[in-house]
């Protein structure tokens, strides 16, 4: 993934329990002016180059997972 951007991603931390379905990682995306933008990624276990869903909110991102969640589909809420 780090290729795919440049390799500007900065691994802030990778936290995922044993059993869940995914891995967590938090990375700070540095855009062109110099801010950082704080960026919540779930990949689903094994996946390699899978497609994503982008989701963007301007703040309160992990307020709005469920992340104590085993399984990706519960941990992420519904995109209407």
């Amino acid at each position: 993934m780090a290729a795919c951007l440049g390799g500007a991603l900065t691994l802030c931390a990778a936290a995922s329990a044993c059993a869940a379905d995914y891995e967590r990682r938090v990375v700070d995306i540095p855009m062109r002016d110099g801010v950082r933008l704080h960026t919540l990624i779930l990949v689903p276990a094994g996946a390699h180059g899978a497609p994503i869903l982008l989701n963007r909110t301007p703040f309160g991102a992990e307020a709005r997972l469920k992340l104590g969640e085993d399984r990706l589909a519960a941990a992420v809420p519904a995109i209407d």
